[in-house]
Formats: structure tokens, sequence, C-alpha cells
């Protein structure tokens, strides 16, 4: 039976032959703590109980993704990304941090960036973005055990930017007295 909870507790109570002094209890939830106790029936009846007995299960990764990912686009080169926790009953233990995976377009093996940050902290600024990009983005949480399954991704692009090159090969030619004609090529691809 769980300890700690005040009047909630619900009791399971498993029976093994008189010859046998040892039990596994299985299908335990992670991250629990149980209080045990023990006692001996006769055909008359039971006896008192052993004195309780506290034991906590081990935590185990999140069996669940963080929730409500929400990204906003800040400006040219950030993107803010917001989220609300792991469900407690999928956390499995403590969320030592968050790991934001993002992407240009599509999520490939190796071609991702991480950012974490805290336990305790639910939003991220994602910053040095490329201008006029759109990114994949989703978020997985850690235990000290490991990483839970990552949200389902959300995309956003970040915002345009002005070029920060001019146009090329500007030229003018005098048509007339009154006109001028003018040419160039457009801004080198890089700088746009």
């Amino acid at each position: 039976q769980p300890c700690g909870a005040s009047g909630n507790e619900t009791a399971t109570q498993l029976t093994t032959p008189s010859t046998v002094f040892q039990l596994t209890v299985r299908k335990l939830e992670e991250d629990v703590q149980y209080c045990i106790r023990v006692r001996a029936h006769t055909i008359v009846g039971p006896g008192p109980f052993s004195n309780p007995i506290s034991v906590t299960t081990l935590e185990d990764r999140p069996s669940n993704s963080p929730q409500e990912l929400i990204t906003t686009t800040n400006s040219s080169t950030s993107i803010l990304v917001t989220w609300t926790p792991v469900l407690l009953i999928d956390q499995n233990g403590v969320i030592t941090h968050y790991q934001v995976e993002y992407n240009q377009s599509t999520f490939t093996e190796g071609a991702s960036a991480t950012s974490q940050t805290n336990g305790s902290v639910l939003s991220l600024l994602l910053v040095g973005l490329e201008e006029y990009v759109e990114y994949s983005i989703r978020v997985s949480a850690y235990t000290k055990v490991g990483q839970g399954p990552y949200s389902n991704a959300t995309n956003n692009r970040t915002h345009q930017a002005a070029p920060s090159g001019f146009p090329q090969n500007v030229s003018a030619i005098t048509k007339t007295p009154t006109s001028v004609f003018m040419s160039w090529e457009h801004v080198e691809e890089i700088d746009q």
C-alpha cells in the first residue's frame, strides 16, 4: 500500500504458503513509496501485523512527452518554444530537464540541433536561427534514468529580415534629355 497518502491508501493482500518467506511484488508504479506489512495466519485467524517498512520503487524514463507544445516567432532569428509538463502519472520520477530539438523542415539523423532547460523551466528561446526559414520543433523530458518520447513536432517560420546586401551591377544610361534607363542584377542569394 502507498505510504503517506492521507486516507486514500489502497491495501492489497497477497498470500503465500506457510513455508515461503519471500515474495516479489510486481506491476507496481515507478517512483512510488509503498508501505509493507506482513502477518501470519493459522486456521484460527490472523496474527498482528509487523511494523510497517517503507520502500520506494525506482524511477524510470518518462512514458509520455510534454504537452501543449506552442511555438511563437519572435524575430527573424528567434522562436519562443513553450510547453506544459509531462502528466504526473507519466513522469515516472523527477523531471531533471527538457530537451528541445529543432531542425530546418524535417528531422533527419544527425542534422538536428538541441537545447536544454532544467526540469522546472517550461520555455526556451531558440536564437541564432536563419532568417525566413521554417523549423520543425519538438520537446522531450528526462528523468535521471533517461529520455522520454518526443512530442509531436510543430513547424514555425522565422520572420523575414531586410536584405543585408545590395543589388549588383547597377548601371544607368541617358536616353533622352528627360529620361535615364537603369538596370541592375538581384541581391546575391546569401544576402537576401
